[in-house]
């Protein structure tokens, strides 16, 4: 990324082999619940960390990555059935993402002026999320991606099936989402209770 960038000149990691490293499985530490949710975006917190909190509203609402949030703007909004939806490729893949947007995020945006994550690197961001989540009482280590994994999660434990929260997440197929989400106790249950019910 750094030649491409051209931030660096020599890629000296060129030709490296790693090793790959198995994922770990999904458990409930690497989301926030809705209750989570709530108290993380409504928390009162130093005043360095409102940007930070907008930006993780944002998140938990889009699943955008970090890296792809900082190239917020108006241009990626469309208007699809009376809905504003988010359509942007991923800077990591280049697969697109096709996300609709609720009052809450777009709110967030537009009161930033789409600009509320482009005053922090990634590094700031995540400190900040971890005060943000000590504030709000959640023992869990909260970073840019536990957000990521958080859309997931609400999504799929609302019903919304894996293919489509592959697409807004922005992957190719539904083969990444074992690593973003798990098949909640809640949503065994829904589903049971709603086959059972018919």
């Amino acid at each position: 990324w750094g030649v491409g960038e051209r931030h660096i000149k020599i890629d000296h990691l060129k030709g490296l082999k790693l090793k790959s490293i198995p994922h770990k499985s999904i458990t409930s530490d690497d989301y926030l619940t809705l209750e989570e949710i709530v108290r993380l975006i409504s928390v009162a917190a130093p005043k360095k960390c409102d940007r930070a909190k907008a930006m993780a509203t944002v998140q938990i609402f889009s699943g955008q990555a970090f890296v792809d949030s900082r190239n917020n703007n108006p241009n990626k909004i469309q208007i699809i059935r009376d809905k504003k939806v988010m359509v942007g490729v991923r800077s990591k893949t280049g697969n697109e993402f096709i996300v609709p947007l609720d009052k809450v995020a777009i709110g967030v945006l537009e009161s930033y002026e789409w600009s509320s994550c482009k005053m922090l690197t990634n590094h700031t961001y995540n400190k900040h999320l971890k005060i943000l989540a000590a504030y709000a009482g959640i023992n869990k280590n909260v970073c840019t991606h536990t957000l990521r994994r958080t859309f997931a999660q609400n999504n799929l434990d609302g019903g919304i099936s894996a293919e489509v929260v592959a697409k807004m997440l922005g992957h190719k197929d539904t083969r990444m989402l074992k690593f973003y989400a798990t098949i909640s106790a809640t949503r065994v249950l829904d589903e049971y209770e709603s086959r059972m019910a018919a």
